[in-house]
């Protein structure tokens, strides 16, 4: 239930950011740009000129992060489309040059489990970014007729083989989260060696179902 709760707020979340942040965001962009065309000053005009490149970076991070939330690719187009669409995400901002591969058969899931791999990459991408120091990563998504098999993996200084490691950095939230759905979560690291964490998601998974396992 903390699963569904949670996708829902954060859908709720990203709606507010976009309808009372950006919009008004964006008014304001509008508003100013029409009144740096008037007859002012030229110290007027520099300081329009800086209040207008605050409010577009403002409105790109509010952007980037509704996106981030609660992506609508990933419910129009589906789960490998807004998998490249975080990896643009993250090259830009990070400059981690990521790889991407699927066998474009994938199987799309309802939207809650969808959300969850989805969340689940980003917090992998995430901690690549803040702890790897790599500089090249990559995602693959691969299925049977059974599993969708998802590995990040990364060329980064990896961690020692500690349960401690292996349960920090964000990695027990995922690791619960697939427990969850009766999924698998395995980390494949050593130190100077990179990372490698796979997940497989049983197809016909549900949320729900994961549940009840935990009443």
């Amino acid at each position: 239930q903390l699963s569904l709760i949670e996708e829902h707020e954060k859908r709720r979340i990203a709606t507010e950011l976009h309808d009372c942040i950006g919009q008004p965001l964006a008014l304001s962009k509008i508003k100013l740009t029409q009144l740096n065309k008037m007859a002012l000053s030229d110290e007027s005009r520099y300081i329009i000129t800086e209040l207008l490149q605050l409010i577009e970076l403002t409105i790109k991070e509010t952007r980037t992060l509704t996106f981030e939330l609660s992506p609508p690719i990933l419910y129009e187009l589906g789960l490998s489309q807004a998998i490249k669409w975080l990896i643009d995400q993250f090259r830009v901002k990070h400059g981690l040059e990521i790889t991407f591969e699927d066998n474009e058969q994938i199987t799309e899931f309802d939207h809650n489990i969808r959300f969850l791999i989805f969340q689940a990459v980003r917090e992998l991408l995430v901690n690549i970014v803040k702890h790897s120091e790599a500089k090249t990563a990559k995602i693959c998504l691969t299925s049977d007729n059974n599993n969708l098999k998802v590995i990040v993996e990364d060329n980064g200084i990896g961690f020692p083989d500690s349960p401690d490691k292996k349960n920090g950095y964000g990695l027990f939230n995922i690791r619960e989260k697939m427990n969850h759905i009766k999924g698998q979560f395995d980390i494949d690291s050593s130190a100077g060696k990179g990372t490698r964490v796979t997940l497989i998601v049983p197809f016909g998974a549900d949320i729900k179902q994961g549940e009840k396992g935990l009443s």
